[in-house]
């Protein structure tokens, strides 16, 4: 009996180890030719959300709901990749809770904030990328809101790459980026300062290879 148990034992730990060490190992980005090429943002997993100072008192947020994005992917020389990116301007959404007062994302979409009427596209495109580690990077780009152009930086993560995505069957990236933009430098300063003046943006996004 007791050396049943004692093998018994020993399988389960063994079969923890096996699992434990698997958690451990961090996922490594495949640099083979065929992740190369060109990819398309997935619309259901992409996220573009903001947060700015509000009085001093919290990190206020909100989102752009419709967002396109296209890369030229090289795994064998990343700093030869690009990115491009379009936001729809009037897709920008808070989760105000008091429809009944204001129609609060239509506020923001209006003249006195994005313009999106005269402004209805925020872009991104990437003209240098700084490889700073196994999987980060920084990407320099212009970044154009309101009819203005300025240089940003994003600090970017490429979270894995897949030679086959579990549900598309195709090559995949996901990556994360964080950027911190002066909104005033674009003409975006209504409330300035106490709507804070550097607002921080948080960029979730996965892409398939076309």
């Amino acid at each position: 009996m007791r050396a049943q148990f004692a093998q018994k034992l020993f399988a389960v730990l063994a079969l923890f180890g096996i699992i434990a060490t698997s958690a451990c190992i961090a996922p490594v980005p495949p640099t083979t030719a065929s992740l190369s090429g060109a990819y398309k943002v997935d619309p259901t997993h992409v996220s573009v959300t903001f947060k700015v100072s509000h009085f001093g008192l919290s990190q206020y947020t909100g989102r752009f709901a419709r967002v396109d994005a296209r890369a030229d992917y090289d795994p064998a020389m990343p700093e030869k990749s690009r990115v491009e990116a379009n936001i729809d301007a009037a897709s920008i959404r808070t989760d105000y809770p008091y429809p009944e007062k204001s129609d609060f994302d239509k506020d923001l979409a209006g003249p006195d904030w994005f313009n999106a009427s005269k402004y209805p596209t925020i872009n991104f495109r990437s003209t240098a990328i700084e490889v700073t580690g196994t999987n980060t990077a920084r990407i320099t780009g212009d970044l154009t809101m309101l009819g203005v152009t300025r240089s940003i930086v994003l600090d970017a993560k490429m979270n894995a790459a897949l030679k086959t995505h579990p549900l598309t069957f195709a090559p995949a990236f996901g990556i994360s980026a964080t950027a911190v933009v002066d909104r005033t430098l674009f003409g975006l300063s209504a409330w300035a300062p106490n709507v804070g003046v550097d607002v921080t943006i948080l960029i979730e996004a996965e892409f398939l290879k076309n």
